[in-house]
């Protein structure tokens, strides 16, 4: 590869600019070989038209006098949207309104660190409000930049460094890809009781910012209790060891996390979202204790629409799925119900909003999740999707906007008719109990369970709090 051999024979600094194939490669082996030999330098710019990945199309053929559609334009087209260049950039600048001097100011200003780019900007405020709260992680996540790992977010889960602690869940660093990801993953993977590790398929196809990060393609996580900050010191040993080859891999579980990445990686152009977490609970409601696997899957944030505080999505209806997934593989069928008695350890359940579906399976079964991946990306095409709707609003707008609804669906003072007059009143629970023997009262008691029950899946189907069921009726 005369790219590699040229990156590799530099002995002093130079300007190197690659040509538009230069660093694009469909070769997954060439394209890791890529990243490593650039994780050796600091500075690698990714020079766009613009933000405006249509538009950037559109300055390039004007300026080459190339015709949409043309060969050239859709190899232009392939340049700019393969995930290649995005993944080996530390910084990006684009031309549009600015002259060739100002952007060769921009970059030689960048380079020498004498100004930051509007990109590094937004990371900096970003991270500073993160790590201003999060102060036991802010010199693990500049070490980790350092050295070429790509953490994008974290939370260092200690209680007393948040404002509001009770939101605190567990402490993470999320990252996206780069050359010894897996490494460092395998050596969280292996100490089963303190570590959940996490792959998530991304998005190939369009790329996001988050916190100045082009966020695109694979995307890894680890996460471990951390209320006290009591288990930080051992975290950061453990990365730092790492890094520094200190730490032996783990040779099982470093190939077992390589054939997930490559499955995942091949799912990634796929309209769903596919998340393995090893080493995980179960969700809270299944009232289970214990560690287990589980596959999660979504429809990936594509077209949403905002409309009066509400987002608005097109979903794949992952009740579906799971019923077709639970019938292929004979696997237990599970509802999202707090009544529900949740006896076997693995089982796949859709959400009561029909939105996600998740698998839990043991470490023997990875293998077949490998497959049912396989499966469940071949047939995503083929299942119904509906719209769902979640409120984005404040607190304050949405008890507005919940009042209104339900004056504008139920008229109470008619309600308020047609009950009984010994419902009525302060005195109820005195007046029923005087005037209904208790096999009485057990009865409607359960009615009245019952009803309320039937409310609550109505008002989740609805969309009031959060996604609708399907709206099409």
């Amino acid at each position: 590869m005369l790219t590699g051999t040229i990156l590799s024979s530099l002995k002093r600094p130079h300007v190197i600019d690659f040509g538009a194939g230069h660093s694009i490669y469909e070769n997954q082996k060439l394209r890791e070989q890529m990243q490593e030999m650039c994780s050796e330098f600091k500075n690698i710019i990714l020079l766009l038209p613009s933000k405006d990945k249509d538009k950037s199309r559109r300055i390039l053929s004007e300026r080459r006098n190339i015709e949409l559609g043309s060969n050239k334009d859709k190899d232009n087209w392939h340049f700019l949207t393969a995930p290649n260049n995005y993944e080996l950039a530390t910084k990006i600048v684009y031309e549009e309104g600015k002259t060739p001097e100002d952007i060769s100011r921009e970059i030689i200003q960048l380079v020498k660190g004498e100004v930051k780019s509007k990109e590094t900007d937004e990371r900096e405020e970003t991270q500073m409000k993160i790590s201003g709260i999060d102060k036991d992680f802010e010199d693990i996540i500049y070490y980790l930049d350092a050295k070429g790992y790509k953490p994008f977010a974290s939370c260092d889960g200690v209680e007393a460094n948040h404002e509001r602690p009770k939101e605190v869940t567990d402490a993470y660093i999320s990252f996206l890809k780069s050359p010894k990801i897996i490494d460092l993953m395998a050596v969280f993977l292996q100490d089963k009781e303190n570590y959940t590790v996490s792959l998530n398929s991304g998005d190939n196809e369009r790329a996001t910012e988050l916190y100045g990060n082009i966020i695109l393609g694979m995307r890894y996580g680890v996460y471990f209790n951390n209320k006290s900050g009591e288990n930080s010191d051992k975290f950061k040993s453990i990365i730092k060891k790492t890094v520094e080859q200190k730490e032996t891999i783990p040779s099982d579980e470093k190939r077992k996390l390589e054939n997930l990445n490559k499955v995942l990686e091949e799912s990634s152009d796929s309209d769903l979202e596919f998340q393995v977490d090893l080493n995980t609970r179960y969700q809270p409601f299944t009232r289970k204790e214990g560690k287990i696997n589980s596959l999660n899957i979504e429809t990936k944030l594509r077209d949403e629409k905002i409309e009066d505080n509400i987002s608005i999505k097109n979903e794949v209806d992952m009740e579906v799925l799971a019923n077709i997934v639970s019938e292929k593989y004979k696997m237990p069928r599970k509802i999202e119900d707090m009544h529900e008695e949740y006896m076997d350890e693995e089982f796949i359940i859709s959400g009561c909003d029909k939105t996600s579906c998740t698998i839990y399976f043991k470490d023997e079964h990875l293998p077949q999740i490998l497959d049912q991946i396989k499966y469940i990306k071949k047939i995503a095409h083929t299942l119904p999707t509906f719209e769902s709707r979640e409120w984005i609003g404040s607190d304050e707008e949405y008890m507005v906007e919940y009042d209104k609804y339900y004056d504008e669906q139920y008229d109470f003072e008619e309600i308020e008719d047609q009950l009984p007059e010994e419902y009525m009143g302060d005195n109820f629970k005195e007046t029923i109990e005087e005037k209904t023997p208790l096999s009485k009262r057990e009865d409607i008691l359960l009615k009245l369970e019952q009803e309320a029950e039937k409310l609550l899946i109505e008002e989740k189907r609805i969309g009031i709090f959060g996604k609708t069921g399907d709206i099409r009726e």
